[in-house]
């Protein structure tokens, strides 16, 4: 149980870190002659991500459920 729960601190910890410093330093880069700064990270699609892989979870879930019902019904 404390290997699991490392593993899930961990890489918590990993992607705060991540966050942060993603969000603290951005790049330099020119396009056209002009100076942007762009992040590493696109944080936007990766929210859409975790969020169609939370709906997907909560699919499974459902259908885990409905499965043990008809099993115990």
């Amino acid at each position: 149980m404390r290997v699991f729960l490392g593993m899930i601190l961990g890489s918590a910890l990993t992607i705060l870190t991540v966050f942060m410093i993603d969000s603290m330093n951005t790049t330099a880069t020119s396009v056209a002659g002009t100076p942007a700064a762009r992040q590493m990270v696109n944080w936007d699609v990766v929210g859409m991500r975790m969020r169609g892989l939370r709906d997907e979870l909560r699919q499974f879930g459902a259908r885990v459920q409905d499965g043990w019902n008809r099993l115990t019904g």
